[in-house]
């Protein structure tokens, strides 16, 4: 009796003891192959070269930087960095650069004409290059009084050309 009881133990804790010879002989080749690929992938983590922008080189390479920085080494990180595919420092500057921008201008006109060259907005006037200025002028002064948004959405408002930063 403790021998059927044994068996009957024995039979409940091993899942494979029903499976036929060909399903375990077939459950083992599948290990083996799951094994050798693991180890295959372990192999190449462990040995194979690896790009410098490689995820696992973040730590690496902000600590490079910041030891570079504090020993005066920043041109050698940056040679480094590049030859190696790694980041490029971002840095901080200041500057400026050139904006032309188009704004409509209302500059006081005066003339004679008829009520007719009025009407078809066809009266001639004179107007230089000072009444252009001093219009403008009075229209920055007035800006102040102006919300920001106010002229960032405006239509009439347009940046022409930007010249790049020049030192």
């Amino acid at each position: 009796m403790n021998t059927e009881t044994q068996t009957s133990e024995t039979n409940t804790s091993n899942p494979y003891a029903t499976n036929t010879r060909e399903e375990l002989e077939s459950a083992l080749a599948r290990a083996t192959e799951r094994i050798g690929t693991l180890e295959d992938e372990a192999r190449k983590l462990r040995f194979d070269q690896i790009e410098g922008n490689d995820s696992r080189l973040t730590e690496f390479w902000e600590k490079a930087q910041r030891i570079s920085e504090s020993a005066g080494f920043c041109s050698e990180f940056d040679r480094i960095a590049e030859a190696l595919g790694g980041p490029s420092r971002q840095l901080s500057w200041n500057g400026s650069t050139t904006v032309m921008v188009t704004v409509p201008v209302i500059v006081p006109v005066y003339g004679v004409a008829t009520p007719q060259e009025i009407q078809n907005h066809t009266m001639t006037y004179d107007i230089d290059n000072y009444d252009i200025v001093s219009a403008l002028k009075d229209q920055v002064d007035n800006m102040s009084t102006y919300d920001i948004d106010d002229w960032t959405d405006r239509e009439e408002v347009e940046v022409t050309d930007t010249e790049p930063y020049r030192d």
